[in-house]
């Protein structure tokens, strides 16, 4: 027979290790963008320019969209955690009140 069995804390700590990443994927794409701004920066070529300062916005938007799922994630993980704590207390609360009959 499966276990079918979790502990909460999971999910908690998985909602951290995402939001980890999220950070570390926000610095990433500092980064990245940042470097793609300099160059296009220095190109000094008008087309060149134009392609490197576009990437950059792209990449910008790439990661803003990520960042936004990283944190649906970490709350969607914490928000359930938080569900099944609260239906593990409502389940132990009624069976005391059907024991104590």
């Amino acid at each position: 027979m499966p276990d079918l069995s979790f502990r909460t804390s999971e999910l908690r700590s998985g909602s951290s290790d995402v939001l980890g990443l999220q950070s570390r994927c926000a610095s990433i794409a500092s980064d990245a963008v940042g470097a793609l701004v300099g160059m296009a920066d220095a190109a000094g070529h008008p087309a060149v320019q134009a392609a490197l300062t576009g990437a950059g916005e792209h990449g910008d938007t790439a990661y803003s969209t990520a960042d936004e799922v990283y944190q649906q994630i970490s709350d969607g993980l914490s928000g359930s955690a938080d569900i099944y704590d609260g239906a593990e207390s409502t389940i132990i609360m009624r069976t005391k009140g059907v024991a104590g009959r």
